[in-house]
């Protein structure tokens, strides 16, 4: 398991330093209003975009191929996301009574969490899978904050 800390870069900043073992790893540069974002990783730069207007369904892509891609879910009581990625579904799903803490599982397997550090903190803890590529990780807390910005 991955453990990754990501807090926002200035007090108004909308980018995401993402950490482990207190080094920047990656960052997100998120464009709000344009619903775009930037995942850097080293000297790769990936773009995460919305793949349809008014939809919520978002795509990692690298020279203009999808890395990963998320579909949002809606259910009656919660929102949560399918995450595709290299043939594999993930789900990024609402912890019970909880609108700011997720699990990520795939099928049934419990495999990680994405939650804010403290109450009403900016700070994102994640554990994920070390398999995962960091890309894909950094893409799976975007899509986590995301979700936050839009409830």
């Amino acid at each position: 398991m991955s453990m990754l800390y990501a807090a926002p870069t200035g007090v108004l900043s909308s980018h995401l330093a993402i950490t482990r073992d207190q080094e920047r790893v990656a960052t997100v540069r998120f464009n709000w209003l344009a619903e775009t974002a930037q995942v850097i990783v080293g000297e790769t730069t990936y773009d995460l975009r919305q793949r349809a207007l008014g939809l919520c369904a978002y795509v990692l892509e690298h020279d203009g191929k999808a890395v990963a891609r998320a579909q949002r879910r809606k259910t009656l009581f919660a929102h949560s996301f399918a995450v595709d990625c290299a043939g594999r579904r993930y789900r990024i799903e609402p912890r019970a009574g909880s609108q700011r803490r997720f699990v990520v599982r795939e099928g049934a397997q419990h495999i990680g969490y994405i939650e804010p550090t403290k109450p009403f903190s900016q700070t994102v803890k994640a554990c994920l899978p070390a398999c995962l590529p960091l890309a894909v990780q950094a893409f799976m807390i975007a899509v986590a904050v995301r979700l936050w910005t839009k409830q």
